[in-house]
């Protein structure tokens, strides 16, 4: 994978057709827009020696269960190889598909949703679902969906201010 470092986001020509696809038509794309991390580029201990750390993101809409087909992964794999101009496939020691099933069955996420909220103006910073319920005394919400946003780092900061609301709310 010389060609490839740690975050790399690959947009196709056209990326209005990969969202008009996902968002619109409600299928999944033929040539997607991916995310690739190659942890390994720069951390040597979260692979084995002499061998690679790779991670491949193709944003796509809810409830695409077609999304973990070997058919699917087959043509994403493909595509991946013809974009970055390197072959890995054949390479692959050890390969987990993790899609919109897989969120919704082992962490209940919402429609096998990975990522919370669009990305709209209406769904961010102070418009996101705030950290305490409005209907449920001492009912209080962390992650993805609420306030701050979105992402593990988010998330996180997420749970460090309900916690802090806790705090000062009961102790």
């Amino acid at each position: 994978m010389t060609k490839l470092q740690h975050h790399t986001f690959y947009f196709q020509k056209d990326w209005n057709t990969h969202f008009e696809d996902i968002f619109r038509h409600k299928k999944i794309p033929n040539n997607p827009c991916f995310y690739l991390s190659l942890p390994s580029s720069t951390d040597s201990e979260v692979s084995p020696k002499g061998s690679e750390n790779l991670f491949i993101l193709v944003p796509l809409g809810v409830d695409s269960p077609e999304a973990s087909s070997k058919p699917y992964l087959n043509q994403v794999l493909r595509h991946v190889e013809n974009t970055i101009g390197e072959s890995f496939t054949k390479e692959i020691v050890f390969q987990r598909v993790f899609a919109q099933r897989e969120f919704k069955q082992e962490f209940n996420a919402y429609k096998g949703n990975a990522l919370g909220l669009a990305h709209t103006l209406k769904q961010s910073l102070f418009l996101r679902p705030k950290m305490r319920s409005s209907k449920i005394t001492n009912l209080y919400y962390a992650g993805q969906f609420t306030q701050p946003g979105v992402g593990v780092p988010m998330a996180i900061i997420s749970a460090e201010l309900v916690a802090k609301q806790l705090a000062k709310d009961f102790l």
